[in-house]
């Protein structure tokens, strides 16, 4: 139903057509190999797309904001027969948390277990794997495209790019689970964040941070303000600049069950621990320095109680702290 994209393909007189599966492993979902070239993409119409509007916007002589939003790597992975080849061949070892036994714990995560996971051998996730990296591969050469188009343009050491992304990915890690949302785990946590700045020298951040800190850093930048009791991120640009800002103690990441009160997830990260409240089943808690895979919910195990509690006590703060509407559930359940 995307029109424009329609109306690309027949102006450059290409169609995008995917052919009949024919590896020798399971068609997990949506992935197939693209008969036309890179140009029949979608990844390559929103780039080409991006690149015009700069074009355009250029011509006024005066600064100008774009966000630019790559559909994938999501599924559907369709890729051109060039990518896909580029990982033909490579071996691609099973997940550390692989054989977690998803389907003997109860939890949020039950929902995206794959349907078929007891069926599956790790080739048919490798396979899944492949097409997944071929896709981003392509996507990746498609932000090279803009960026060299900002420096052939003389507008790249003007701009800031800032690339991030809004979730992770699954790809059969903690026993066959797929897509993103109802569980804690980091494969859906941690994302990138790369900010490029011009003259900028380069550099490696460990502290926590947010998506939420994205708005305060672009205005920041901008030398625009914002209202600081209401916004909840917090400005990048000493971190930009080298300079030395108080590390961010704790992040929270929101999964709101699709509409589904019920199925509605919180968590609270600080320093190596990860607390997870699940609104209708039991919590969970990770200690990522014992257990950086998230195999072991000690939220029970009696040496962790006082981490437990912590993790619920800075949840409580934070949602009272941004109006969460979770958290009158959440004092109801343990009392604050």
């Amino acid at each position: 139903g995307f029109e424009e994209y329609k109306v690309y393909l027949r102006q450059m007189g290409l169609v995008h057509r995917t052919k009949p599966w024919s590896e020798n492993t399971k068609r997990l979902w949506f992935m197939d190999q693209v008969e036309g070239p890179a140009e029949s993409t979608i990844p390559f119409f929103l780039a080409d797309t991006s690149i015009s509007l700069i074009d355009r916007l250029k011509s006024q002589s005066k600064p100008f904001f774009l966000w630019h939003n790559f559909w994938g790597p999501h599924a559907p992975f369709y890729v051109p027969k060039s990518y896909l080849d580029r990982y033909r061949g490579v071996e691609i070892p099973p997940w550390q948390n692989y054989e977690w036994p998803s389907r003997n714990i109860p939890g949020p995560h039950q929902v995206v277990i794959h349907p078929d996971h007891e069926r599956l051998a790790w080739e048919d996730w490798a396979m899944a794997i492949r097409y997944y990296y071929a896709y981003t591969t392509l996507i990746d050469e498609q932000i090279g495209r803009i960026i060299d188009y900002l420096k052939d343009a003389e507008l790249l050491e003007k701009t800031v790019v800032i690339f991030s992304a809004d979730h992770g990915q699954t790809l059969g890690s903690h026993g066959g689970l797929t897509d993103k949302g109802w569980h804690h785990f980091e494969e859906i946590q941690r994302i990138p964040m790369i900010i490029r700045t011009p003259g900028g020298k380069g550099g490696k951040v460990d502290d926590l941070v947010s998506l939420a800190d994205i708005y305060p850093t672009i205005l920041d930048l901008a030398d625009g303000t914002w209202d600081q009791e209401s916004i909840h991120g917090e400005s990048l640009v000493p971190h930009i600049n080298g300079k030395k800002m108080t590390a961010r103690d704790m992040v929270a990441i929101e999964f709101g069950g699709l509409n589904n009160f019920a199925m509605s997830l919180r968590t609270a990260r600080w320093g190596t621990m990860k607390y997870g409240f699940n609104c209708s089943v039991q919590d969970e808690l990770y200690d990522l320095s014992r257990d950086p895979h998230e195999t072991r919910n000690l939220i029970n195990h009696p040496d962790y109680r006082g981490a437990a509690e912590e993790g619920r006590q800075r949840l409580i703060r934070w949602m009272k702290d941004t109006n969460d509407r979770m958290s009158w559930w959440f004092r109801r359940m343990y009392g604050y």
